[in-house]
C-alpha cells in the first residue's frame, strides 16, 4: 500500500487494516476543516441528514474568510455564503452530539 492507502486503512471503519486503489470505504475522521465557500457544498448534505449536529466541534474548523471582503459583501452569493458560515459557527460553537443525544460544549 502507499502512504496514502495506509492513512485510510488506520481509519477504516470496517478495520480490515488494507484498502485497495478504487475502494469505497467508510473512515472515521480526526477532523473537518472547511471554508465558507466548502461548506456552502456540506450544508446541502448536513440539511438532507435532517441537521444530524456535530459529534464534536473541537473537530470541525470552519475558516469564514476566503470571501469576506468589504468590497463585494453586498454581492448576494457572497452575502449568503458568509450568512451561512457564521449559523454554522454559531450552532457548532454551542453544540455537539455525542452518543445520539444533544448538548452543550464547553
Amino acid at each position: 500500500m502507499n502512504v496514502t492507502e495506509k492513512i485510510f486503512a488506520v481509519h477504516d471503519i470496517d478495520g480490515k487494516g488494507y484498502v485497495k486503489s478504487g475502494e469505497t470505504i467508510r473512515v472515521s475522521i480526526d477532523w473537518i476543516m472547511a471554508s465558507e465557500a466548502s461548506w456552502a457544498g456540506m450544508e446541502k448534505t448536513y440539511d438532507e441528514l435532517g441537521e444530524p449536529g456535530i459529534f464534536r466541534n473541537d473537530r470541525f474548523w470552519l475558516a469564514g474568510d476566503h470571501v469576506v471582503d468589504p468590497r463585494v459583501n453586498a454581492n448576494p452569493t457572497i452575502k449568503k455564503l458568509i450568512e451561512s458560515s457564521e449559523m454554522a459557527r454559531k450552532l457548532f460553537r454551542h453544540y455537539s452530539v455525542s452518543m445520539g443525544q444533544s448538548k452543550v460544549a464547553a
